[in-house]
């Protein structure tokens, strides 16, 4: 993916800083302890929350699957 947007904050010498980074991407997978949080796949249209396909509909609709 490519960064959208770059927050550095306000650095200060010897303190903590936060950043925040945007970035678009065409595919993004979370697991925890080996199960599927969350799917994205905008290429094939896929989006899956805790083990639900969300577009699956969607994709049967529109024949891409």
């Amino acid at each position: 993916g490519r960064y959208k947007e770059i927050d550095r904050g306000g650095a200060t010498p010897g303190e903590a800083t936060e950043h925040t980074f945007t970035m678009a991407v065409a595919y993004y997978k979370e697991s925890v302890n080996g199960q599927t949080l969350i799917e994205i796949d905008v290429l094939n249209s896929i989006f899956i929350v805790d083990g639900v396909d969300m577009l699956a509909e969607q994709r049967r609709a529109t024949g891409h699957w």
